[in-house]
Parts: structure tokens; sequence; C-alpha cells
């Protein structure tokens, strides 16, 4: 299995964990349930896993040092967040709503395959919105909406993968 095939099956089992549960405090409307569900330790495993993949992946150089240098930024501001200290909210909004462009640049560069990378990528700049401002009504709902346009993503890249076979795709 290739590293590619072997990103967009981790993406679809994580985001599968996620959005399964989530789905029924989204469709029943209720915000506690949705902030209930402790799979925060599955989301910080995701955020990294995306991290990870998408400096691998990226084939120019200057794209990969411009992916881990936001990347670190996300990974900073939520080891900042999770100790509770000062300047969370700077770094980790920074990193994380600046980390789809290098992505989008890197499907533009691929001739825009790595575009459905994009929308994955996405669900950490919402994500990070919602754990910053938990109590703005309406965030989770769009944190829940950019999960299930992850996920569906996700479960596209990985069958369309399995279908295509070895070749690249």
């Amino acid at each position: 299995m290739t590293t590619k095939k072997t990103y967009h099956l981790v993406l679809f089992v994580l985001l599968s964990l996620i959005a399964i549960p989530a789905a029924s405090g989204l469709l029943t409307g209720n915000y506690l349930w949705y902030s209930a569900l402790n799979i925060k330790g599955i989301q910080l495993f995701l955020i990294f896993v995306i991290l990870f993949f998408e400096f691998r992946l990226a084939e120019k150089k200057w794209l990969q040092i411009l992916i881990g240098v936001l990347g670190g930024a996300v990974v900073l501001g939520y080891i900042f967040k999770l100790m509770h200290w000062q300047g969370t909210k700077e770094i980790f909004l920074l990193g994380a709503l600046l980390f789809p462009i290098p992505v989008l640049i890197k499907g533009v560069v691929n001739k825009g395959r790595g575009l459905l990378e994009f929308v994955v990528s996405l669900y950490i700049s919402a994500h990070a919105t919602y754990m910053i401002y938990p109590s703005l009504d309406g965030v989770w709902k769009i944190d829940a909406g950019v999960l299930f346009a992850a996920w569906a993503a996700s479960a596209l890249l990985f069958f369309w993968g399995m279908l295509k076979k070895d070749r690249a795709y």
C-alpha cells in the first residue's frame, strides 16, 4: 500500500470515528451532546496525521517548509491550549487558519490532484475556530458541517484509490 493510500485509509477511519457519533448531536440540534463527545484524543491524533502526511506528500521543498512551519504553529497552539498557557488563541488560529493555503497550492501545483485533500485540511481550521470560540452560537454547526464534508472527501479519496488499484491517482 502506498503512502497516499495509507493516508486516505487512516483519514477515512479516524473521520468515521469522529463523524458517526457527532451526527446524532447535529441531527438533534443538541449543542451539549455535540460538545460532550469525548473524542478530543482522536481529533488531536487526526490533526497530527493530516499534518504529517501533508508534509510527507508535498513534492516541492518550499512547500514542505511552509507546511512544516504552519503545522508546527498548529501543534504548538494545541499544546498551549491543553496546558492553558498564554498565547493560545493567536498561535493556534494563525497556524490553523493558514494551514489550508499550502495544501491548496499543492493541489494546484499537482494539476488538480489533491484538491479533495484541501477539503480535509479545512477541518483543522474549522475545529480550531470551534475550540477557541466554543460559546459562539453556530460555530459548532460549522465545525460539524466541515467534519462531514471532510469525511465525505476522505471516503471518496479512499474508495477512488481502491478502485484505481496500483496506478497513481
